[in-house]
């Protein structure tokens, strides 16, 4: 059976394929079209990519899967507050609503019709996290949490898995809405929602929770539920639905920030601190109640608050939990796998088979490698160890690009399209932030640390394959990587099994064998604002415009 699942018309369009329960193609449609985030666009070529994979057309497709159902928005909304004031004193306002939902209706149906795909459905978008989380972690029985912004007309679900079923505990619905929350402080501390979060994460370690007080009034409970008042997340910051709605952020710190590049002036990262601190307690308490009622101590979560690493792994640590199962394409985009998850699972009873890597999206054949090679001035020679022609010069604090198999989804970079340097120095952090990211050079980067080795940086013996959950390093190991560690001695960990990514496994343990490290600091294969590199030509034109000192792309290794 083959079942395609797609995300469009908002944010974050993809496309997955689901064939007898495996997948076996996804990818964003940001990387093939060249804009971040690819925003109110339909995944024609994402979906384009999944059917040549895997060699079939539209008519060899038993379902289009989309992960929303928008007549459920377009009954919902209108009621729920604060939109309904605002509908009611601007009807423009929710004529244009309709519209939008309306509109991406049709836009499905009449794609699945103009292909003669048999069946198109709507997924509950819950759902899709949910299959994500508890279907690609492959654990018999975990709790399974989807904390999103907003998803059809809640904001969180809470489910037991077990036995390959998921059975609904909670829902928490909107306006309650963390996710909608944390969007709206980035965008007032001036960076982009829905794209800027992590470094607003990033931003809270050099903070304090100063603001408590503030933010345990916009987020109360309701025993163990959060609760908010409408305007707390719906308002006019991030929504243009919300006309005229103040966020009560304006009403404590003023008018909203313009972008800095360095934040950092005894307010704004206490914001981000305080606000970080409150969505942890709010979790946390939240997550508390069902482990009490359930006994279940393993933890599978998804949706675009699950994207918060150092939430993730302050639950592991502050619920103590067995294992966690943070899903690598968290937020919306992974919904296209999710949907084809739920849609197999729940209508056709199929076995979803688990998820242990990201690696589904396009690869590079060595003649189109070649081709693009060909092209360039660059130096170029074909070693016979790519893994150790690598390790050398990151022994010697060099910055490598790397360009290898298929390329991972999700925003973290994990060991396909990477940039690539020595943790032991943040001098070597610094420059690849500064001559190879363009960003701000207080940003973390993480570390591709070994399988074998992960206690010893990580002080736990968890496998965490997809950098989503952050872990604090014991102190004996904190001089040896403090080019990959954050500012509060943690990491964003990604632990590399060698089934996993076999190449990129040697080449970890070929500088392990020059340096005594088996640990390299990782960031994506991008430009700050720009997704992450799809093609060789693209790579290569990175290098050419960065000061990265060599790129290893496929068996070839490129210098200036």
């Amino acid at each position: 059976m083959n079942i395609l699942g797609i995300t469009g018309f908002f944010h974050d369009p993809s496309a997955a394929l689901l064939v007898d329960g495996k997948l076996v193609a996804f990818v964003e449609e940001e990387r093939l079209v060249r804009i971040k985030h690819a925003n109110a666009s339909f995944p024609e070529r994402s979906i384009e990519f999944c059917l040549q994979e895997a060699g079939i057309n539209f008519g060899d497709l038993d379902a289009i899967v989309c992960e929303h159902d928008m007549d459920v928005i377009l009954a919902h909304d209108p009621e729920m507050e604060p939109y309904r004031q605002t509908f009611k004193k601007y009807p423009e306002l929710q004529a244009w609503h309709r519209e939008i939902f309306v509109g991406a209706k049709k836009r499905f149906l009449d794609f699945a019709a103009k292909n003669g795909i048999r069946k198109a459905v709507f997924a509950p978008h819950h759902h899709t996290h949910l299959a994500t989380a508890y279907y690609g972690s492959g654990f018999d029985e975990a709790l399974v949490l989807s904390i999103d912004g907003r998803g059809d007309t809640q904001s969180s679900i809470i489910a037991h898995g077990v036995d390959g079923e998921i059975r609904i505990l909670d829902k928490v619905p909107l306006p309650n809405s963390l996710g909608l929350l944390y969007a709206g402080v980035t965008k007032f501390l001036g960076y982009t929602p829905f794209d800027g979060e992590g470094t607003v994460m990033g931003l809270a370690a050099y903070g304090t929770d100063t603001y408590r007080e503030f933010f345990d009034e916009l987020v109360g409970r309701d025993g163990h539920r959060f609760v908010m008042k409408p305007d707390t997340a719906f308002n006019k910051l991030i929504d243009p639905l919300c006309k005229g709605i103040r966020s009560p952020l304006e009403a404590r710190f003023g008018k909203p920030r313009e972008f800095n590049s360095d934040p950092r002036n005894g307010v704004d990262e206490n914001i981000a601190a305080s606000l970080q601190a409150c969505v942890e307690r709010a979790v946390a308490d939240y997550l508390r109640h069902y482990i009490e009622a359930t006994g279940v101590k393993k933890l599978c979560i998804a949706g675009g608050v699950a994207l918060n690493s150092k939430m993730n792994g302050q639950l592991f640590r502050q619920l103590g939990l067995e294992d966690i199962y943070a899903f690598p394409v968290g937020g919306d985009a992974g919904c296209a796998i999710g949907a084809a998850m739920w849609y197999a699972k729940e209508v056709h009873g199929q076995k979803i088979e688990p998820i242990s890597h990201a690696y589904f999206g396009p690869a590079a054949s060595e003649d189109q490698i070649q081709s693009a090679l060909q092209k360039t001035a660059f130096k170029i020679t074909k070693p016979d160890n790519i893994a150790e022609a690598s390790a050398n010069l990151l022994a010697e604090h060099k910055i490598v690009g790397w360009f290898q198999g298929r390329m991972e989804g999700g925003a973290r970079a994990l060991g396909a399209r990477s940039i690539l340097s020595n943790p032991s120095s943040v001098a070597d952090k610094d420059a690849v932030n500064i001559r190879v990211k363009f960003r701000e050079p207080w940003r973390p980067f993480a570390p591709s640390i070994l399988y074998e080795s992960r206690q010893r940086y990580m002080g736990s013996l968890v496998h965490a394959p997809f950098m989503t959950v952050t872990f604090e390093v014991p102190e004996s190991a904190r001089n040896e990587i403090p080019g990959a560690m954050h500012v509060d001695n943690t990491i964003r960990v990604q632990t590399v099994k060698r089934e996993a990514n076999p190449l990129y496994y040697e080449t970890i343990a070929a500088f392990e064998s020059k340096t005594g490290t088996p640990v390299l600091t990782n960031t994506s294969f991008n430009r700050k604002s720009e997704p992450i590199v799809n093609s060789p030509e693209e790579a290569l034109a990175m290098f050419g415009a960065t000061e990265m000192d060599a790129v290893a792309i496929g068996p070839y290794w490129v210098t200036k």
